[in-house]
């Protein structure tokens, strides 16, 4: 490891909002860090909790609580009150393994070319067991197709030069979900990401946050980003990406149906509906013909074609 000529300023952003519970633990996962030139800076959406008073008693953070528009919109204010080279992002309830950011920075130290830098992560529930580890480098197919599963570089375990932030425009505001997989996919116009094989965040799992939530929002922004990546890069390759994220949405759609016993018949005729306009393709399913076209025919025959079972890959 190079032997540091001079030490760069980190900045370390972090978005919150009624974060109470968790960043107490958070912003001293930061301070311990065993290197000298850290900014932490949080950006609050205006927390009707104790987020606040929290915030208060902590005289090195420099913070802001308004409203904003979203996690997108507090990291874009976060980073325009940033000054360091290097720029971390870690979650009001996600933690930095101790003495990290040394190793961080060395690394960048000793590849001047190096853009983006990621390291291992750990994955924990609310009773701080470790339930999943990242680890090794990522996928790059996965990153361009997201369908495929997780590409592997798990967010508060990234670094970015501040260049390369500045190049991409930052975080896209419309987005409230997969803001951290768009600003990689945009990333890696300019770069390749390098692997750094260190322990360096653990991201918490809890009831609370965003990923809780239905995955078919999700996979709504994974379609937006993808479509956004390839247009223009060529009419084939533009319609085959299109083809394949509007049909990962779909089949998202259709996942309320089939992993849902409280779904009402009003409610999967609009699933149906929405799903097969996004995506024809989900005609292929033998279940969603069958309901599908129940659905146009009225209530009744729907009934009846409703206690015919669900098979994803009966074609």
């Amino acid at each position: 490891m190079t032997k540091l000529r001079n030490t760069p300023l980190v900045s370390v952003l972090t978005p919150s909002f009624n974060s109470e519970a968790f960043i107490e633990e958070t912003i001293a996962s930061v301070k311990v860090q065993d290197y000298p030139r850290i900014e932490h800076i949080i950006v609050d959406g205006g927390s009707s909790d104790s987020t606040v008073n929290i915030l208060r008693g902590h005289s090195h953070l420099r913070w802001i609580s308004e409203p904003d528009q979203g996690q997108s919109d507090a990291l874009n204010k976060a980073f325009s009150m940033a000054k360091g080279d290097i720029i971390g992002w870690l979650n009001a309830d996600d933690l930095y393994e101790p003495n990290i950011i040394m190793s961080i920075v060395a690394y960048f130290a000793d590849h001047p070319d190096a853009m983006v830098v990621y390291g291992n992560c750990s994955v924990f529930d609310p009773d701080g067991s470790v339930i999943e580890y990242w680890h090794g480098p990522y996928d790059r197919l996965k990153l361009f197709e997201p369908w495929r599963g997780f590409h592997g570089a798990f967010q508060p375990a990234i670094f970015y030069r501040r260049e390369l932030i500045e190049r991409i425009g930052g975080w896209m505001v419309d987005l409230h979900y997969v803001m951290d997989y768009d600003i990689l996919l945009r990333a890696s116009e300019y770069c390749d990401f390098d692997y750094l094989n260190v322990d360096i965040a653990r991201f918490r799992r809890h009831p609370q946050q965003k990923g809780a939530l239905a995955w078919h929002k999700f996979v709504r922004e994974f379609d937006l980003s993808v479509e956004r990546h390839w247009r223009g890069k060529g009419v084939i390759r533009q319609l085959s990406y299109t083809l394949k994220a509007r049909d990962f949405y779909a089949l998202a759609l259709l996942e309320e149906i089939t992993q849902s016993s409280s779904v009402t018949t009003i409610e999967e005729r609009s699933i149906l509906i929405k799903a097969v306009l996004v995506s024809p393709l989900v005609l292929r399913f033998p279940w969603v013909r069958r309901r599908y076209f129940a659905s146009l025919l009225g209530s009744k025959f729907e009934e009846r074609i409703k206690k015919t079972p669900i098979t994803i890959r009966d074609n």
